[in-house]
Order: structure tokens, then C-alpha cells, then sequence
């Protein structure tokens, strides 16, 4: 998700917003959301009439961390979270999905080889095969190298952070 849109979700002002919305919505005052006055809510954002109770009472476990066949207010806060970010991803196109898919994909590779440098053989097998030859590829490793050595300025074959501070 976007930063801006991340920082809306865990904002305050959200959570309150949240928790506004519950209050509205619990009729009874019973400091709960049953599945009867969920009904009408989940059949209003899903465009649908024909949502029943029995609908509700299947959806309602995705947040009832409490187990207890209801919402909380602390449970609404996550279900208005899940309602804006399945709206967000919604609104997308199909290429900001694709881009938000390999950012993802990016992301998780990225942590792979934060674990360590024997982790890079098992990146390149996930890479795309012309992305991974151009890597492994004789033009790639002269230029890195090449690059290595003007770094190296010592010449022990090893940066030292004296040698590395420069291109950080």
C-alpha cells in the first residue's frame, strides 16, 4: 500500500472515524455488531439485497478475534481497515495491480538476500531467465569487476567502510 494510504489506516483520526461508524451502527447499544445488524451493512457495500443473516454469521469469524460470533469495536476498526483497503485495490488498473504485485515480489526477494550472500544463487533462480543472464552474463561481471577494483583502492581485495563510504 502507499505510505500516505498506510499512515491513513493507523491514523487516529481513522480509528476514531471507525469507531464512530460502530456506535451508529449498533443499534441495540450492546457494545457488539451481531450478525442481524450486519446484515444490512455487508449487503449495502456489496451492492446486494439478497445478503441474509446466514451470510453474516459465515463472515463474521474473519474478525471476531474473540471468537464469539460477534464484532467488537476493536474487531470494526480491522473490518473498516479491510473494507478500505479492498476499495483501494479496487479502484486500481490493471497495470497499478501488476506494478503493486512486483513490488510485493520485489520486497520478498529483497528480504531473501538480506538473509545472507549464499541466499543470491537461490534469488537468481526466481528471477526472470533474461534478468538472471544478464546478471550472470561475462559483460556483468567484468563491469562489476572492473567497478571492485577502483573501489578497492588498497588493493587487498576486500571493501573495506572507509573504501565503500564514497557510493553510500
Amino acid at each position: 500500500l502507499p505510505a500516505d494510504f498506510a499512515d491513513v489506516l493507523n491514523s487516529e483520526e481513522f480509528v476514531d472515524s471507525a469507531l464512530t461508524s460502530f456506535d451508529q451502527l449498533d443499534e441495540d447499544g450492546n457494545g457488539v455488531l451481531s450478525p442481524e445488524e450486519l446484515a444490512p451493512i455487508i449487503a449495502g457495500l456489496a451492492g446486494c439485497e439478497s445478503v441474509t443473516v446466514q451470510h453474516c454469521v459465515r463472515c463474521v469469524p474473519l474478525f471476531d478475534r474473540d471468537n464469539k460470533g460477534v464484532v467488537t469495536r476493536k474487531d470494526y476498526v480491522s473490518f473498516s481497515r479491510f473494507l478500505s483497503v479492498m476499495s483501494w485495490l479496487e479502484s486500481q488498473t490493471e497495470p497499478e495491480r501488476r506494478l503493486l504485485a512486483a513490488s510485493v515480489r520485489v520486497h520478498e526477494l529483497l528480504g531473501h538476500l538480506a538473509q545472507g550472500k549464499d541466499k543470491i544463487a537461490d534469488v537468481l533462480k526466481q528471477l526472470p531467465a533474461e534478468i538472471a543472464d544478464v546478471l550472470e552474463g561475462d559483460d556483468f561481471v567484468g563491469v562489476a569487476m572492473e567497478q571492485f577494483d577502483a573501489l578497492d583502492v588498497d588493493g587487498n581485495e576486500v571493501l573495506d567502510p572507509a573504501e565503500l563510504a564514497p557510493k553510500l
